[in-house]
């Protein structure tokens, strides 16, 4: 018996074996002519060898006929005119089985028919091809209609459903099967799959033909939408949606529209009013499987850090870009990596500085840079955003907001929802940034959610209680009770739902509360400290904050989630375990209320201890640390609020304003701090201040006093590191009268070293060794061994200041020989070893040895560049373009102005010295950019308004150099000019005394060479 098989790749079979056919187009004419019934010679040569000519057609089918007759004795026969197949079945013979309702449906009817048969012949061949394929899988989708028909009949709900799907499989677009598979799911209580069902639907149509689907279906849908309390399967009390029929079907059709237009959805309400909810269901019945959520996080409690509220959907995009492998622009990575704490910019800074510096991140750079990653991140897709509770957005988050909405250009839906006393602004503000949308009313759908009427309300209790029970409260009873908010009516059906004859009168705080009798003290425990946290938190968290091993709650926190007191958030967090959260800000509020107040400060201060074992001064995480100094405060510890800014505000000084940061390699290259410039520096300053001022009136206290000097040690380190060296020598003169009657040893250490940057900046020589000998001996004391180090470079800039370099350089060598010796112990202080390397190779370059110089500098570079240290880079780089100088080698030159430059600006956190500007000021000019140059020199000046020689010596000969070109009429600028208004060889003199004084007479020599002696000739 022969079996032609037509579905999937074809084959033959006789007796149970396949067949195998030499020739392939000996296969395809078996089956044509077995379609067929009966084939002409002629239509055989053109369909399959039609491009063949002098007789080579008729030959190739003489032979295939010659090989299938000998294959095939008892089915394949030919004469002069025509071939036939005789006795043969098909796997099309089984298709007829499925009016058979008992009989499952195979998976090899969903496969292509005549698999891998296409180019085999002539384009006629194609055509065959195409229309037996539409053919057979038409019989195959007909056969199934009858078998859906039958399944109505017969009521078998659940091989209709599958008869549907498979129907669908075959035929995707046809509609009619489409609304009676929803309608099927509908009745089978799957109301998610009947939604999906047409999501998908509606996606494919606009995906592969793009079209909407017709407004029967969209009706269709609407209706079945509109149903709320009839779509869930289930019920379930708060994931149960009812009685919004009017609001969605608002939405629903609202959001239909033109899919290329924006469209806004601003909900306003009461709290508990279902703001949330209705976004949510939106939502699940509008998005279809590939649809980007993102959503917007707005701190409830503590301190509202800058931009805090869009922390959330900065981190979905993040997360999104490294799940689909899609490449971020780098530009708008790096300006958010500046802002959101939690978007860590990824590569090294080396690959930062090629791309230049970044744009300041005001909210318009911001909302460009979201906007660029999200079409990114999203593609073809269109975006959902949410952005809730708009009333506890911080300042800058709403500039953000409205920067945002500005720079939309792909198409989107926006959720914004807000309390009524936010809501006139809100819409002030769509409506400012969309003028159009004043007379298209198609664009923003404005919904003031109201309270359930008495009609919803007993529909909602309907569904979860007996009649008895509705008759026996009397229906005015629930309505006036709750008075219309889901939130308290919900509560109310959950404890009726337990007890029949519960009194619901205590409002919503007592039936919360009352929920919390029949639980556990651990559980209560649990609730407690969640609602202290005032956010979604992980179990982790939690545990650490009771003083317990996360396993020890798991159970207690899984009876939460099955009581439906808390649920899992949505949003993932700590690597991607799951966060559990209260399922509305009111009820935290109510079990947060219902803590005693003694009780409130200890689970403050537990949730402040278990936080600060997260915290790290150098990992910039502004939400953690406006956490901490929330539990701080609401703990009652005032020291330890004021204690956290000083953490901050210590390490944002040393890593922003010193050139060679005393802290380790792990720290620096852990760091994740924003650069920051002096105003915001001092506005930590300030603040810092009025707290120690605002404390200090409930009188002394030996630990504040403490604090005292300790902040007067930052403040005046800042001010001497800037030039201000009268005010920050008066600060440091009080820290250290402190520090010494309280004994605060490390204080005092860090005071001494910032007078010792006083005496350096300054050349006081005499002075900058005497305290170089004291820190040393107190770092002795105090087994600082980096500090040992510190004060030996001090000691050797002192010889160096002298002009003793030899001295010096025996010194800087013991100085580098301490960090080697902590290297060598793991713990590497990388940029403090190269330090007095660098001065070595100054002083090298000022005796006149540049090549040396240079390779001392590019050593330090090198060994920076292998670690991925950017600070201090920038000064070796600086140093290595003044060398380039002194060797006449321009390009070099060059490569290293503009290496550490690019570096310096393009990177978080960091200091340099003038010397960089200098020379870039002096680049600028020789490459013809007046503009760069006029620039260069203004942050050179800058810099050098310290008043270190070594500084401005270079600083000079950059004016002196283009004043000169100016003179010369080799460069123009106005700029220039306004600000060089003295001849460059007085301005040369003074560069050229000022290098003699230091010790640089090979440059000295080149000064007046260049700029004083040629002018005489």
């Amino acid at each position: 018996m022969l079996k032609l098989y037509l579905l999937g790749e074809p084959r033959a079979e006789y007796a149970g074996e396949r067949l195998s056919f030499p020739i392939r187009k000996a296969l395809a004419m078996l089956l044509y002519a077995a379609n067929k019934g009966r084939a002409s010679r002629e239509e055989l040569a053109l369909l399959l060898w039609g491009g063949s000519g002098g007789g080579r057609s008729s030959n190739n089918l003489r032979n295939a006929v010659y090989l299938l007759r000998g294959m095939l004795p008892e089915n394949f026969f030919a004469d002069r005119r025509y071939v036939w197949v005789e006795g043969h079945a098909t796997d099309l013979d089984e298709v007829s089985l499925l009016s058979d309702t008992g009989i499952d449906i195979e998976e090899c009817l969903f496969e292509e028919p005549l698999c891998g048969l296409d180019g085999l012949g002539t384009a006629e061949f194609d055509e065959w091809l195409s229309f037996a394929r539409e053919s057979i899988r038409r019989g195959i989708a007909d056969k199934l209609r009858e078998r859906v028909g039958l399944c109505y009949e017969r009521a078998m709900t659940d091989v209709l459903v599958k008869s549907l799907v498979a129907l669908l499989r075959l035929d995707p677009f046809d509609e009619d099967s489409v609304l009676e598979l929803m309608d099927a799911h509908y009745n089978a209580g799957c109301a998610a799959a009947a939604v999906s069902c047409f999501k998908s639907y509606q996606e494919r149509l606009r995906s592969e033909i793009g079209i909407s689907p017709s407004a029967r279906a969209i009706g269709f849908f609407r209706k079945l939408a509109a149903r709320g309390s009839d779509m869930s399967g289930e019920k379930r009390l708060g994931e149960f949606f009812c009685c919004r029929e009017k609001e969605i079907g608002e939405i629903l059709s609202f959001v239909s529209g033109d899919r290329e237009e924006t469209r806004f959805i601003f909900i306003n309400g009461e709290a508990g009013v279902g703001k949330t909810a209705l976004v949510r269901r939106a939502i699940e019945l509008t998005s279809v499987e590939s649809s980007d959520v993102f959503t917007a996080n707005p701190c409830v409690v503590g301190e509202k850090f800058p931009y805090s509220s869009w922390s959330g959907i900065a981190s979905q995009i993040k997360s999104r870009l490294a799940e689909r492998g899609a490449a971020a622009d780098r530009a708008a990575a790096r300006l958010l990596s500046m802002v959101f704490y939690d978007f860590p910019e990824e590569g090294p800074a080396d690959a930062r500085q090629r791309m230049g510096p970044p744009p300041e991140p005001n909210p318009v750079n911001i909302a460009m840079a979201l906007r660029t990653l999200i079409e990114s991140v999203s593609g073809a897709r269109r975006p959902i955003f949410v952005l809730e509770d708009l009333h506890w957005f911080d300042p800058q988050s709403l500039l953000l907001l409205r920067s945002f909405l500005s720079e939309i250009s792909l198409p989107a839906t926006v959720y914004l929802t807000s309390r009524p006393e936010a809501a006139l602004s809100v819409i002030g503000m769509l409506y400012g940034i969309r003028p159009s949308a004043r007379d298209r009313r198609d664009k923003i759908l404005e919904i003031q959610l109201a309270p359930l009427s008495s009609e919803d309300t007993l529909r909602l209790c309907r569904a979860f209680l007996s009649d008895s029970v509705i008759s026996h409260r009397g229906e005015e009873y629930f309505t006036k009770k709750s008075e219309g908010l889901p939130l308290l009516l919900v509560e109310m059906l959950r404890i009726l739902q337990d007890n029949q004859d519960a009194n619901c009168f205590a409002g919503l705080r007592g039936l919360i509360m009352s929920r919390l009798d029949n639980i556990s003290p651990l559980q209560r425990g649990v609730m407690e400290i969640l609602s202290v946290f005032g956010h979604c938190a992980t179990p982790a968290d939690i545990a650490l904050a009771m003083g317990l091993h996360e396993e020890d709650l798991a159970a207690a926190i899984e009876d939460l989630l099955s009581r439906r007191l808390v649920f899992e958030a949505p949003e993932k967090r700590d690597g991607g375990r799951f966060s559990i959260d209260f399922s509305h800000s009111n009820v935290r509020e109510c079990v947060y209320d219902s803590i005693p107040g003694i009780r409130k400060r200890e689970l403050h201060s537990r949730a402040a201890d278990g936080l600060n074992t997260r915290y790290s001064p150098h990992e910039w995480n502004p939400g953690l640390s406006a956490e901490l100094r929330y539990h701080f405060t609401k703990a009652g510890r005032g020291l330890d609020v004021l204690r956290q800014h000083l953490r901050e505000m210590g390490f944002h000084v040393t890593l922003n304003h010193v050139l060679f940061p005393l802290a380790r390699d792990e720290v620096l290259l852990s760091c994740r701090l924003p650069f920051s410039g002096r105003e915001e520096t001092e506005r930590r300053i300030d603040l810092v201040r009025g707290l120690i001022r605002e404390m200090s009136a409930g009188g002394d206290c030996p630990e504040l006093i403490v604090m005292e000097a300790w902040h007067l040690e930052i403040w005046g380190g800042y001010l001497i590191n800037w030039g201000e060296y009268r005010a920050g020598m008066r600060l440091l003169g009080r820290a250290l009268g402190i520090a010494g009657r309280r004994r605060a040893a490390e204080i005092r250490l860090h005071c001494l070293e910032h007078v010792g940057h006083y005496f350096l900046q300054t050349d006081n020589a005499p002075k900058l060794f005497q305290i170089g000998r004291k820190i040393l001996r107190t770092a002795k004391s105090a087994g600082a061994d980096p500090h040992i180090g510190l004060a030996l470079r001090f000691i050797g800039m002192s010889k160096l200041i002298e002009r003793d370099f030899a001295a010096a350089e025996r010194i800087f060598t013991r100085s580098a020989d301490v960090f080697e010796d902590l290297s060598h112990a793991g713990r590497d202080y990388t940029l403090n070893l190269l330090a007095p390397l660098c001065y070595i190779g100054e002083m090298r370059q000022w005796s006149g040895a540049p090549d040396a110089a240079m390779e001392i500098f590019t050593r330090c570079i090198d060994i920076c560049s292998k670690i991925g240290l950017f600070w201090g880079r920038s000064h070796f780089h600086a140093h290595a373009a003044d060398a380039a100088l002194d060797k006449g080698d321009w390009d070099e030159a060059y490569r290293h102005i503009d290496a550490g430059t690019a570096l310096f600006e393009s990177s978080n956190g960091g200091h340099c010295g003038s010397l960089l500007y200098s020379m870039k000021a002096i680049c600028d000019a020789k490459r013809g950019n007046s503009g760069g140059a006029a620039d260069s020199l203004k942050k050179s000046n800058f810099l050098s308004a310290i008043g270190k020689r070594t500084w401005l010596a270079p600083h000079l000969m950059a004016k002196a150099w283009l004043a000169q070109m100016l003179e010369n009429g080799v460069l123009y600028s106005k700029e220039l000019s306004d600000c060089l208004k003295i001849p460059s060889y007085i301005i040369a003199k003074e560069a050229e005394e000022l290098y003699r004084i230091i010790g640089a007479e090979a440059r000295a020599d080149f000064v007046r060479s260049r700029f004083i002696e040629r002018r005489a000739v």
